[in-house]
């Protein structure tokens, strides 16, 4: 794994105390979600293609090819760059800095939350 030296540095304290991860997915300009590819322009609801399921919960609206395609760039199906590729960008420091979570997380108004 490429994130593997680092992560030793880390551990074996050869960088020193890390005080903070920084990180980014730098989509910037048309060559992004903008321009994804559309697999087929002609495609059309059918036995193959199951418009209602693909909607889901999201608003009903009539079949459209680049709503199919390009869904990465509708609110009504994704959650944009922080959904999308954010976690991609964390991982790394997450595991560079082998900030795992609890195993084991149980929180209620008898029970301060953890301080992670």
């Amino acid at each position: 794994m490429v994130l593997a030296p680092d992560a030793k540095m880390v551990k074996e304290g050869l960088i020193g105390q890390p005080l903070f991860g920084e990180t980014g997915f730098f989509r910037i300009g048309d060559w992004g979600e903008r321009l994804m590819h559309v697999d087929d322009p002609n495609a059309k609801p059918g036995p193959d293609l199951n418009w209602e399921a693909f909607l889901g919960d999201a608003p009903k609206r009539e079949f459209s090819v680049d709503r199919f395609f390009r869904w990465r760039l509708f609110e009504d199906y994704a959650g944009g760059p922080v959904t999308d590729l954010y976690p991609h960008c964390l991982t790394q420091v997450v595991y560079i800095l082998r900030c795992w979570l609890p195993g084991n997380r149980c929180g209620d108004w008898r029970h301060p939350p953890l301080q992670l």
